[in-house]
């Protein structure tokens, strides 16, 4: 198995132990997934965490041609791990009037590490209707509601 990428990705953050190698390798497996695959299939309950080191999510043609959602959590970092600045601004303004909830943004404590740390006041200087930005503090509920059209 190829655990040597994900170890060293982990290891850049937070050294293992030898021991904590061997418990790591012990519990993960390797699995390929096809292009356009899910990981985790409908109706099947999730049993296990999913890594992709070199980058978890990419922005797509679907993702800017898709029916008006009514919330995006959005995707938002200052990363190329993710939809990069350049490609959050695209996504927002495809969907100018839809509420941005961010994720990945703020929630992880990691304050140097960049792909947790995109600047919201950077983005609203840069897409159009910056006041649909959401900023959720950990645990705090969230009610959706109909995008008014």
């Amino acid at each position: 198995m190829m655990l040597e990428p994900l170890l060293n990705h982990f290891d850049s953050f937070l050294p293992f132990t030898d021991s904590g190698k061997q418990l790591l390798e012990g519990r993960v497996s390797q699995r390929h997934v096809k292009r356009r695959q899910f990981i985790l299939q409908e109706g099947l309950p999730c049993r296990h965490y999913s890594f992709v080191v070199s980058g978890d999510s990419r922005l797509t043609p679907g993702h800017l041609t898709m029916p008006t959602p009514d919330v995006i959590l959005f995707d938002f970092s200052d990363s190329e791990w993710h939809f990069t600045f350049e490609g959050a601004v695209k996504l927002a303004n495809a969907y100018p009037n839809t509420l941005l909830l961010l994720c990945h943004w703020g929630s992880v404590d990691a304050p140097d590490f960049a792909p947790f740390n995109g600047d919201p006041a950077k983005l609203a200087k840069a897409i159009v209707n910056p006041e649909r930005i959401g900023l959720l503090a950990p645990g705090e509920p969230f009610t959706l509601k109909r995008l008014k059209k």
